[in-house]
Formats: structure tokens, C-alpha cells, sequence
């Protein structure tokens, strides 16, 4: 294997990128929409691929094989049997079995559309590479297991559906990844959610994050009954109920449907949803940790974007810690592919995924070029902390740029708008500023040594606080010292830095506590509403003079809006 040293990774059908791994080491990586400027693009990824290819200074003859693992059509054998059991114990409702049947027809059309694009537009480019294929939830599975810092662990994927499932339950060693029980497409909690979103007035796909956040302001039990008619879990196993209020699809809302939920607030039909969802996956958590025996859970699907149930899963008295993988969603199976391969064919074990940070480099030339060309005041500090410390202390919001953007959907510093955390109304300004619905929260970004003062039952081996994927409790001192971040609930969603993950923001955060005491800033994603987190200079100048903050912070320059008269010295 020693000769199979470039493999690229390719996503498309869903939010689509390209992964980069060289001598079986993830090398670059990023999804096509950070350089099209559209939200979860969907298009073939030729932005992507290209500049994995520039970046690495490789051409397409010089990849070994192209991976993918998306549509990769209907199991045959044991999969096929347990899928045809499975009906018949839906058939004795025709509603329901007319809504499977539409479920997989559908399905299986779309998906044969989709693997037949891939492979035309793959092969125009690399028209002698071999292509490695595995299943939509086999490439869930391998990025939540292989990117983890465990040996073994139990794998849970969900998500709205790939390949006819649309959650896995799996024990995962060295040797393999094993399943255990499957959902399928029909039985999906991401379908559930999805049109919860749907009928709060949402967009299913887009925003399941402003259901998680309504949920806190909502009382579970008043909707509990119509929530009761879409799913449930059974013996361990989940079990929809399609027909009037539920079918596994983000369209198709009956008006008796309609009717019923628009009899509720959204946020109590918000808090019913997202306690469902905690009770099903719990469950099943739960029983396969007692069955297996293994302790360290793995996650990935778009189902855990879901801060507060990957926090739930995590207080299990059973489970002794989780992995949610960064990039969770479809837009993370171009890296899952390879990882598949990588278990499988060169028998690499799992290792912790070592930087978000893969994705283009800024150029602080041309960022220092731009700017001054376009009249904005551009000034190197002397003592930048202290610089940077003055204006968060006089309440701006600071955009800080540097460094290759993240790969996923969480901004982790290198294209952040930072800000005081000091009051909730600063945390309204900056909703109101940035177009953002004001009932949801922004999240800390916390220095490691600080961390064990703000969150609850923390440890500097839960891998996953880095990559601000789940909630935590707040102590009592760190909700009083920076409220803006806290959620309703009590709860954040931290980011926890390590000085050899990003040694400026780790020292920024600790000169900022040791200059005001304050436990950490407010993160969240440099872009302007609706847009992909910004990643080129064109995007980063561009969301700037559209005055998504007002100081351009990219060490060791400050630039700040126009009409700012401040002093930095």
C-alpha cells in the first residue's frame, strides 16, 4: 500500500467537497459552498477538487483513487431480507405502506440519477483513477470511528436517509466496523425533525438549529400528544407511523396535520420534538452500550448537529465519553469515503482527527493590499493584545481571520466574530446586527486552562469540547461572569482551545481573562445571514464592507471600519 499515497475523497449529491489525504493523512479539505457563496452547495464540486489539487501541487494523474460514498445503491443479501421483514410488519396499514413504497421508489430513482452524475463528471476529470465506493452510512460510520481517539467504540449514524437507512447502530474495532441495527429511509428522525421545521415556518435541510433553540422556551408536554402520532421508539427499535402526520419526506404535510400543529406555539411543538428525539436516540444508546459492553460512543449524521442530544447521550450514566465528528453531515462524507478505505483496504486504526483547519489560506497580503486600496485604515500594533483587548472592552465586534478556514460548520477562530461577552443585550445587538433570530444562543469560545471553571463535569480528554459540537451546564460563576453565551436552558455550546490547536486565539483568550477577568468571547461565524462562513479574501472584504463587524482583525494587522475614530496605542 505503500505506493497509494494521494486519495481524494469526493462528496456530491448532497452539500458537496472534496478531502485531500496524503501518505493516509487527511492533508486539505472543504465543501464547494465557501467558494460559490452558496449556502450547502450542491453542484459537482469542480471549485473543491481543483483546489485540492493546486494546493497540494499535484495533478489528477496523481491521485491513486477517488473516493465516494453517497448513493451507493441498495444492499443486496441480508440488507435486502431485513428491509422486506421490515415492511411487512408495516403492511397491515395501507397508508403507511403506500408511503414506504413512495419512499423507496423515489429513493432509488434519485439516488441511480445521482451515482450516474458522479461518475460521468469524476470521469471527465480523472478518467484513469480508480474509484472506491461504499455505502452513504459505511462513510458516516468510518469518519466518526476513524477520526475518533478511540479503539473501539459503539457508532451511532442518523441522519434524514442514504442508501435506504436512516440511523446505524454499529461496535467498531481495528478490524472493522460491525452493524448491529439499522432504521431505515421510512423510519427517519431527520425526516421528523425536518418537517418540525417545516411547520414552525423553517427551512427542513437548513435550519433544524432554530427548532433545537425555540425548544428551551417551550414546555414538552403540551404538544406531546400530536408528536406521539409521528414516531416512537420499540423494543429498541424506531418505529414511524406514516400517513396524516408523518411521511419520510421534507414535502407532503396533510391539512389534518396542519391543522393540528398550528394549535400550538412553536416553541412548545419546538420543545415536544426535540424531547422525542432525546428519548429515541437515548434508548437506543442506552441498550446497545448494555448489549456491547462499549462505553465510548462515536457520532455523525446531520441528526447530531443537535447540540443538546449529543449532550444528553454524553450524561448517560453508561457512557463513559463521546465523539462527535466536526464535520457531521453529508457535507463530511467526502473524508468518511476515505476513511472507509483506509480501514478496510490499508487496516490504518483510528487516530484523533488532528486540525479543522484545512481548508484556503488567507493572504494577509492581500487582505492589507485590498483594504488600503479601498480606503480602510489598516494599523500593526505594537502590543496586539492589548490593542484587541481595548476594543472588545469598548464593545465592538472584531472579525479574526488568519490561517486556512475550518472544514465544517463551526467557525473555531480562524473566521470568527469575536465580542464582550458581558450582557445578554450585547448578545441581541449582535443577532439584530447580523440578521439572526434572536432566540438563538451564541457560543463561548473558552482557553483550555479555563474551561474547568465554566463547564460542568468537564475534562480535558473530552476530545469533542474543541470543535463546539455539544452543550455543556454552566457553573454558577461563569453564568454570572459572561451571561451573553448562556443559553436559557443554562447550557453552552463551548468551543474549548488548546494552545496546539490555535496558539493566537488560546493567548488572546487568556490575556483578555488576565486583563478583565472575563472567561471568554463570544464565537461565532464571520459571514453575513443566509451566507457560507466567509473564506476568501473577496468574501472577507466583502462581508466586512457590508459591516458584519466593525475591526478586521488578521494578526498581526487591525483593520476597522471607516467612520471609527480610535486609537490602538
Amino acid at each position: 500500500m505503500a505506493s497509494k499515497n494521494n486519495l481524494l475523497g469526493i462528496c456530491a449529491g448532497g452539500p458537496s467537497g472534496a478531502a485531500l489525504f496524503q501518505n493516509e493523512k487527511l492533508t486539505l479539505a472543504v465543501n464547494e459552498e465557501r467558494f460559490t457563496g452558496i449556502k450547502l452547495d450542491r453542484s459537482y464540486p469542480h471549485n473543491s477538487i481543483n483546489w485540492c489539487l493546486k494546493e497540494s501541487g499535484l495533478s489528477n494523474k496523481d491521485i491513486d483513487a477517488i473516493c465516494y460514498g453517497f448513493s451507493n445503491g441498495i444492499e443486496q443479501g441480508d440488507f435486502m431480507a431485513s428491509m422486506i421483514k421490515r415492511i411487512y410488519e408495516y403492511s397491515d396499514n395501507p397508508k403507511s405502506l403506500k408511503a414506504i413504497c413512495e419512499r423507496l421508489s423515489v429513493e432509488a430513482e434519485v439516488d441511480s440519477k445521482k451515482r450516474k452524475s458522479f461518475y460521468e463528471e469524476t470521469s471527465k476529470i480523472f478518467s484513469e483513477v480508480p474509484i472506491y465506493s461504499c455505502s452513504h452510512h459505511q462513510a458516516h460510520q468510518a469518519c466518526a470511528y476513524m477520526a475518533s481517539p478511540f479503539k473501539k467504540a459503539l457508532v451511532i449514524t442518523s441522519d434524514g436517509r442514504g442508501d435506504f437507512e436512516s440511523l446505524t447502530v454499529s461496535a467498531a474495532n481495528s478490524k472493522g466496523i460491525n452493524k448491529i441495527y439499522s432504521a431505515f429511509s421510512w423510519e427517519s428522525l431527520g425526516y421528523f425533525y425536518g418537517r418540525i421545521t417545516h411547520l414552525c415556518g423553517f427551512k427542513p435541510e437548513r435550519h433544524e438549529g432554530k427548532i433545537l433553540g425555540l425548544s428551551a422556551h417551550g414546555n414538552p408536554k403540551i404538544a406531546k400528544k400530536l408528536i406521539d402520532k409521528m414516531v416512537d421508539i420499540k423494543d429498541g427499535k424506531i418505529c414511524t407511523f406514516p400517513g396524516d402526520f408523518y411521511t419520510p419526506f421534507f414535502t407532503n404535510y396533510s391539512k389534518r396535520l396542519k391543522k393540528e400543529a398550528s394549535e400550538f406555539s412553536r416553541e412548545d411543538l419546538a420543545a415536544a420534538t426535540q424531547l422525542k428525539l432525546e428519548e429515541v436516540v437515548c434508548n437506543i444508546v442506552s441498550k446497545n452500550v448494555h448489549k456491547t459492553g462499549l462505553k465510548n460512543i462515536c457520532l455523525a449524521g446531520g441528526v447530531f448537529s443537535n447540540v443538546r442530544l449529543n449532550q444528553k447521550i454524553r450524561e448517560l450514566p453508561e457512557v463513559k465519553d463521546v465523539f462527535v465528528y466536526p464535520n457531521m453531515g453529508d457535507d463530511g462524507l467526502c473524508a468518511g469515503a476515505v476513511y472507509h478505505k483506509l480501514l478496510y483496504e490499508h487496516k490504518i486504526s483510528s487516530s484523533p482527527i488532528k486540525s479543522l483547519y484545512l481548508g484556503p489560506k488567507i493572504s494577509n497580503d492581500v487582505l492589507l493590499s485590498t483594504l488600503n486600496k479601498k480606503g480602510f485604515k489598516v494599523e500593526k500594533p505594537d502590543k496586539l493584545y492589548d490593542s484587541i483587548v481595548k476594543l472588545l472592552e469598548e464593545e465592538q465586534v472584531i472579525a479574526l481571520v488568519q490561517g486556512r478556514t475550518e472544514f465544517g460548520p463551526r467557525a473555531l477562530g480562524n473566521r470568527s466574530i469575536l465580542l464582550t461577552p458581558d450582557s445578554e443585550s450585547l448578545s441581541n445587538f449582535l443577532n439584530k446586527r447580523l440578521n439572526r433570530n434572536d432566540f438563538m444562543p451564541f457560543a463561548p469560545v473558552i482557553a483550555s486552562n479555563l474551561a474547568k471553571h465554566c463547564l460542568v463535569n468537564y475534562s480535558k480528554s473530552q476530545f469533542s469540547a474543541r470543535h463546539m459540537v455539544m452543550t455543556y451546564d454552566v457553573s454558577p460563576k461563569f453564568k454570572k461572569n459572561s451571561p451573553a453565551v448562556v443559553h436559557v436552558d443554562s447550557t453552552v455550546r463551548p468551543q474549548v482551545v488548546f494552545k496546539e490547536d490555535n496558539l493566537f486565539l488560546y493567548e488572546l483568550l487568556n490575556h483578555w481573562y488576565n486583563k478583565t477577568g472575563k472567561l471568554c468571547l463570544i464565537n461565532t461565524s464571520f459571514n453575513l445571514h443566509e451566507n457560507p462562513i466567509a473564506s476568501l479574501e473577496k468574501d472577507i472584504i466583502y462581508s466586512f464592507e457590508s459591516n458584519a463587524a466593525d475591526c478586521l482583525l488578521f494578526p498581526p494587522y487591525i483593520s476597522y471600519q471607516k467612520e471609527m475614530e480610535l486609537s490602538l496605542y
